[in-house]
């Protein structure tokens, strides 16, 4: 039994008669329906790639993805017997029709995705067409550093296809979600979620991909916030120093001028904005402003130090120094007061108003650290 095969070869030839069939006459410039009443279907996903950086003060997000197309064109179909039985082919775009899609929250000049470099395009023999461009897209995003930083940030790149009706065309996610496959970790932010829908608008329809990062905290915890922490605990032990050492106000203008070295780190991580303001920041004025009343104190504690006369004391501190040395309160009466205050010394008036102020002190710490952390933890959810 002769059993003969007859089979087709895609040669050379057949591939460049392919190309020359379908792009003669071709018209790029005109929306690919074949009846123009109808709506084009383009259906489109996004693929990021590296998230390059994200900049609070600048409030811009740089993004490097692949945003993929698909198009039905019926000018490009054709029957695949009359040439080697190809069913697809790979061009380049220069004689067919693209989307001129623009990124309108764009931070750079407006230009076409796609358009500035060579990207090819497959193309099936039933007229349907795949692109892939992409590029590096720095777009315009909103900072929310209330948080900050254990802050999450949601961006949005908006592209549309301007001078189209809505009518004209009409995009289809390929999912909700984009493709991340190929995306590289950043070290700094972490892509919590993301998605890709449509808004239509009054004149234009616009396709949207949406992006949550979340900052990595530790770098800013071991610089910012543990310091700040620990020099909170530090500060108010400038009333337990004797008098006498002479080091009571410089090392509380130390530590004072710490936090102003603090403020600035995290003032440079943060735009200058009003609303929402950064609790980090807010909190350390706050504490800076702490501080300087300690210093204050500590100007005011000495400066009783050295009075000669216990009488000239106020009779409040007086009272407060016989119940820290009773280790009780009682009541003293105008009689027993004399008494009370005979054998009272400047130096225990004195100690009495420097253990005043260091609870004062770490009461206050405690409340402003304190508020800050369950805000923090209360809204970690957000």
């Amino acid at each position: 039994m002769l059993v003969v095969v007859h089979a087709t070869c895609k040669i050379l030839p057949d591939i460049a008669k392919l190309y020359k069939n379908i792009t003669s006459g071709y018209q790029k410039e005109v929306l690919p329906t074949w009846n123009q009443t109808q709506t084009l279907d383009i259906y489109f996903t996004l693929a990021p790639l590296v998230l390059n950086s994200f900049y609070a003060t600048e409030e811009t997000i740089s993004l490097t993805t692949a945003i993929y197309f698909m198009w039905d064109d019926l000018r490009l179909s054709w029957e695949p017997f009359l040439y080697g039985n190809k069913e697809s082919i790979t061009i380049t775009t220069n004689d067919i029709w693209l989307p001129y899609i623009h990124m309108e929250n764009s931070v750079d000049e407006l230009k076409a995705i796609g358009h500035d470099a060579q990207f090819y395009a497959r193309i099936t023999h039933s007229g349907r067409v795949k692109w892939t461009p992409g590029g590096i897209l720095r777009a315009k995003c909103p900072s929310d550093i209330r948080r900050f930083p254990f802050d999450t940030q949601t961006c949005q790149f908006i592209f549309a296809m301007w001078g189209v009706e809505v009518n004209d065309v009409r995009y289809i996610p390929v999912g909700d979600e984009a493709i991340m496959t190929y995306f590289t970790k950043n070290s700094d932010w972490t892509v919590t979620a993301n998605r890709q829908f449509v808004r239509y608008k009054n004149i234009t329809v616009e396709f949207i991909f949406e992006i949550s990062i979340k900052r990595q905290p530790l770098y800013n915890i071991v610089v910012v916030i543990l310091p700040t922490f620990v020099f909170a605990l530090m500060n108010p032990l400038v009333f337990l120093l004797p008098v006498e050492s002479g080091e009571r106000i410089s090392l509380g203008m130390t530590i004072l001028l710490s936090y102003e070295i603090f403020l600035t780190l995290v003032s440079n991580s943060v735009p200058a904005s009003s609303n929402p303001i950064c609790l980090l920041l807010l909190i350390l004025v706050i504490v800076m402003m702490i501080s300087g009343g300690i210093v204050i104190c500590v100007i005011c504690s000495i400066n009783n130090y050295y009075i000669e006369d216990v009488n000239d004391i106020n009779v409040c501190v007086e009272y407060l120094t016989v119940c820290f040395r009773q280790k009780k309160c009682i009541q003293l009466s105008d009689e027993d007061k004399p008494e009370a205050t005979d054998n009272i010394l400047v130096q225990d008036l004195v100690k009495t108003i420097d253990i005043m102020f260091l609870v004062i002190s770490y009461v206050l710490f405690g409340v402003a650290l304190s508020v800050y952390f369950i805000y923090i933890c209360s809204t970690r959810n957000e």
